[in-house]
C-alpha cells in the first residue's frame, strides 16, 4: 500500500501542468499492470482497492481545483458543469487549500465517480472481472440462457 500510494503521488503531481486527461492516461498504465498482477488476491485484501480508486478521484478533483487557480474561475467552471450556485461558491470561495476544495459537495456534483468511471480503471471494479466466482455444477446451464 506504501509503494502504490507513493506512486500514485508521482503520477498525479500537485503542481500537473498538462491536461487532466493525460494525467488519467498515465495512471490507466499503471492501474492496469498493477491490477492484472495483483488480481490473485483475496477479497478482503481487495477491499482496499476501493480505497485506491477513491484516493485517486479525490487526487485528481484536486488537479482540477488548482488548475483552475483562482475561486472565481472554479467557481464558473462549477457552475459550468451544473453545479447550483450556493453549493459552487461554499466550494470555490473556501479559505482552504486544494486538497480541502476537492471533496465538498458542489465538487463531486460536478465531477462524479460515474464520470471517473468513464475515464479510469477502477481496481476494485477491474478485480471483480477477473474474479467472478464459477457457477455450481447444476447452475452452468442457467447462466448460459
Amino acid at each position: 500500500m506504501k509503494r502504490i500510494n507513493a506512486r500514485i503521488r508521482k503520477l498525479t503531481p500537485c503542481n500537473w501542468g498538462l491536461s487532466v486527461s493525460a494525467c488519467m492516461e498515465r495512471v490507466n498504465r499503471y492501474l492496469s499492470g498493477w491490477t492484472e498482477y495483483f488480481r490473485l488476491c483475496t477479497k478482503q485484501g481487495a477491499k482496499d482497492f476501493q480505497r485506491i480508486d477513491a484516493h485517486i478521484r479525490r487526487r485528481i478533483r484536486a488537479i482540477i481545483v488548482r488548475q483552475r487557480k483562482r475561486p472565481r474561475y472554479l467557481y464558473r467552471h462549477l457552475r459550468s458543469r451544473g453545479v447550483p450556485a450556493g453549493s459552487a461558491a461554499r466550494t470555490a470561495f473556501r479559505s482552504r487549500g486544494p486538497w480541502k476544495k476537492s471533496n465538498p459537495p458542489g465538487m463531486t456534483r460536478a465531477y462524479p465517480n460515474a464520470w471517473f468511471h468513464q475515464r479510469l480503471v477502477s481496481t476494485w471494479t477491474r478485480w471483480q472481472e477477473l474474479n467472478r466466482p464459477a457457477p455450481a455444477s447444476g447452475q452452468a446451464a442457467l447462466f448460459a440462457l
